[in-house]
């Protein structure tokens, strides 16, 4: 009599359909699913510190200061688990600690998907500090 109708799961959709004020949006499943996934897909932020890693304290806490999140140590970098921060503002707050420290001269500051990326120059040495050899003073060389 009721051949499995009771049953019978329905056929999958193969189209969603989205009203929007005057347009009908078709989207297909599968990127229906991605996007609504419950655990997400999203990395973690991440600070890859490159050759700066002797300044890695002092950034970790400006970081943990200016955006108030936490941010812990692993290796050469920085992650932070926060959802609220976008990546431009984190690369906007390392480009000003690098920028404060007087370090642009041999790091810069790149934004790769959501890690931002600490590089240095190529060819770019340390000031050193020129050591005044002991002579005579400019006023004494003029015959004051």
């Amino acid at each position: 009599m009721f051949e499995g109708c009771a049953f019978r799961r329905p056929a999958p959709r193969l189209w969603q359909m989205t009203f929007h004020a005057r347009f009908l949006i078709l989207e297909s499943p599968q990127q229906h699913w991605v996007r609504n996934m419950p655990f997400g897909l999203k990395k973690p932020l991440q600070v890859d510190l490159g050759e700066m890693h002797e300044e890695k304290d002092k950034l970790t806490s400006f970081l943990n200061t200016k955006l108030k999140t936490t941010f812990t140590c692993a290796q050469n970098h920085l992650i932070t688990d926060s959802e609220t921060i976008p990546p431009e503002e984190l690369e906007r707050a390392v480009n000003k600690f690098v920028y404060h420290q007087n370090l642009n001269r041999l790091y810069f500051v790149s934004l790769d998907g959501r890690t931002v990326k600490v590089n240095k120059f190529k060819n770019a040495k340390k000031p050193e500090k020129k050591d005044k050899k002991p002579g005579t003073s400019p006023t004494f060389a003029h015959g004051f």
